[in-house]
């Protein structure tokens, strides 16, 4: 091994981390998680995952890292502001959350996991790890919470005192004992939402009242589960109007629009990457209902917005396009 000790290869892989354009990085032990374990059965155990029913299986990876890699230590958290600007992504009729108006960050993020990778190991070659990125069934808000990230806000969302919430994370868990972060101070994992104090912002605009209590969403409620979760063949229940969904046709931003951290400390994001193409920029209506399926994988094959599939975007345009002419 290259390092000598623990303290000095914990602040090569934070280095590394930087220099590859992450803009926050924290490391934690790979322990069980808890806390987030009682409140995801809580969750759970009411109904807010909606459809989403594989959230109901793989529970102990989602509260135990260590059990995705063998003799698995540490996890490394790494952040990336993503914010492409206000105006991104609102067109004149619908509206696109702005983490999908560019290119997809899931490869982005993996492909400089796998560069920290491959750095760590030139200096520690006995070192394991594996990258995910929304890709494990992990808690990953949880973890950047856990790592001094930041916190996660009323909205569920992780916020940052220095980006705000239009972040993106991944982890890297490795096989080696390193030194540990710690949650931001005075932010209990028990009362994550204790840097909002007594904002209730995203609350009151959710469109759709989805946050049902500070950092729970009610994923049956939620804009985002509809636009891009829920199957095409479910219909809105009765208590949910198209009007409500205000022009949305791929996630929302609602609440993050109004978050108070937001107006206040967001900046335009370093990654060029990540802001929005010249379709999407003012997306419109006549434009992207005219995609068949074959032009929507060729338009879309490097972006976030593929995940919905042709199908559901067409669901969610007529949606919108009913509203403007009723």
């Amino acid at each position: 091994m290259l390092l000598s000790n623990n303290e000095s290869l914990s602040a090569f892989i934070k280095e590394q981390a930087l220099a590859l354009g992450f803009e926050l990085v924290g490391i934690i032990p790979a322990t069980y998680l808890h806390e987030e374990a009682e409140k995801l059965q809580t969750w759970l155990g009411n109904g807010y995952h909606a459809g989403m029913d594989w959230m109901e299986r793989y529970q102990s990876l989602r509260t135990n890292p260590a059990e995705l890699l063998h003799n698995c230590q540490s996890v490394v958290m790494v952040g990336i502001n993503y914010f492409p600007g206000w105006e991104a992504g609102q067109g004149e009729q619908i509206k696109i959350a702005r983490y999908a108006v560019g290119r997809d960050y899931h490869k982005l993020i993996r492909r400089r996991l796998g560069k920290l990778m491959k750095a760590i190991q030139q200096e520690a070659p006995e070192i394991t790890g594996r990258a995910f990125v929304d890709s494990a069934p992990l808690l990953e808000k949880a973890l950047a919470v856990r790592a001094g990230l930041g916190w996660q806000g009323k909205h569920s969302l992780l916020i940052n005192p220095k980006l705000g919430s239009w972040l993106f994370v991944g982890e890297l868990l490795l096989t080696a004992p390193l030194v540990y972060d710690e949650p931001l101070p005075a932010n209990s994992l028990a009362e994550s939402v204790s840097f909002c104090g007594n904002c209730t912002a995203c609350i009151e605009a959710c469109p759709t009242k989805a946050i049902v209590a500070p950092a729970v969403v009610d994923a049956g409620k939620c804009i985002a589960y509809w636009t891009i979760e829920a199957d095409p063949d479910h219909a809105l229940p009765d208590t949910l109007s198209p009007q409500a969904f205000e022009g949305w046709v791929f996630g929302c931003d609602t609440c993050q629009e109004v978050c108070p951290w937001n107006a206040k400390f967001s900046q335009l994001t370093k990654e060029p990457a990540f802001l929005p193409s010249a379709l999407l920029q003012t997306p419109r209506v006549e434009t992207l209902s005219q995609l068949t399926e074959a032009t929507f994988e060729k338009t879309f094959a490097g972006s976030a917005l593929r995940r919905s599939g042709n199908e559901k975007l067409q669901q969610n345009l007529e949606r919108v396009s009913g509203v403007a002419s009723s």
